[in-house]
């Protein structure tokens, strides 16, 4: 068997943290959770600093009726003060984007068949090298192997809890098991924090046969 591999693909996005925050104040971190991030890990870690943002005593998002515009003026929503819940939704958006870009033309991705997560042994400060989850499908269309599904990963950004005795696209059609992110054989993903901009860098690498 020949363990060459081959390039399928490089993609890097870069993403201001500014322009994040101006999203999560116009949309609040919920819309932007089911627009944007895959169900499962990815999307669960924002709703998870969501609620800590507000157990912090701070408040939720405002009323629907107060978002609604009238004449220029319109009520942002609060979490978008706070730099864990920007830092995550911007990490997660330029992984995807520059996914996007690395499998062009080969494959089409749809934002919610991609996903970042943490490896499950990532120690209780949260950190770990970051890994990026692809479909089924995608993996398929992209000529990389699907590995075994990872019950325990943990999303991006937040903290594992002690153990105990557990460029734009169309939404993924819900439900559809070949659409749900897991983990992905060949599939790289590395992420870098600096002066208000987040930079994602994805490489797609095909084991030869």
């Amino acid at each position: 068997m020949n363990l060459a591999s081959r390039i399928v693909g490089i993609g890097v996005d870069i993403v201001p943290l500014a322009r994040v925050k101006g999203m999560v104040a116009r949309h609040g971190a919920e819309r932007l959770s089911r627009r944007l991030l895959a169900p499962g890990p990815e999307a669960a870690g924002l709703m998870r600093l969501l609620e800590e943002f507000q157990a912090d005593g701070r408040p939720g998002s405002p009323p629907a009726a107060m978002q609604a515009r009238s004449g220029t003026i319109r009520v942002p929503f609060p979490e978008a003060e706070s730099k864990r819940i920007v830092s995550y939704v911007a990490g997660c958006f330029a992984a995807k984007e520059a996914t996007y870009k690395a499998a062009f033309p080969a494959a089409l991705v749809n934002l919610r068949e991609v996903a970042l997560v943490r490896p499950s042994e990532a120690n209780e400060r949260g950190t770990g090298k970051p890994l990026l989850h692809l479909s089924p499908a995608l993996c398929h269309q992209l000529g990389l192997s699907a590995g075994a599904p990872d019950q325990t990963a943990i999303p991006i950004g937040v903290e594992v809890p002690k153990p105990t005795k557990t460029s734009d696209c169309a939404a993924a059609a819900p439900g559809a098991a070949d659409r749900q992110p897991g983990p992905c054989e060949g599939a790289h993903v590395s992420l870098s924090h600096d002066g208000g901009m987040v930079v994602a860098m994805v490489v797609l690498e095909a084991r030869g046969e």
